[in-house]
């Protein structure tokens, strides 16, 4: 089976081997920007806490 393709730039281009920036390329590339887990504080819950709070004022 066959390597999976690479995202980015080539592993050398020139003299310069981007191997550390190809690395941390493949890492970021699959880590969310915005943070999606539900903690206390974020933009998240306080959407969660607002619907919540609907919810139990129409009861």
């Amino acid at each position: 089976m066959g390597e999976e393709p690479r995202r980015g730039r080539p592993a050398i281009a020139g003299k310069y081997g981007a191997v550390l920036a190809q690395n941390r390329a493949e890492g970021l590339s699959v880590k969310p920007r915005v943070e999606r887990r539900l903690q206390c504080g974020n933009m998240l819950w306080n959407a969660v806490m607002d619907y919540l709070t609907c919810l139990i004022n129409e009861i």
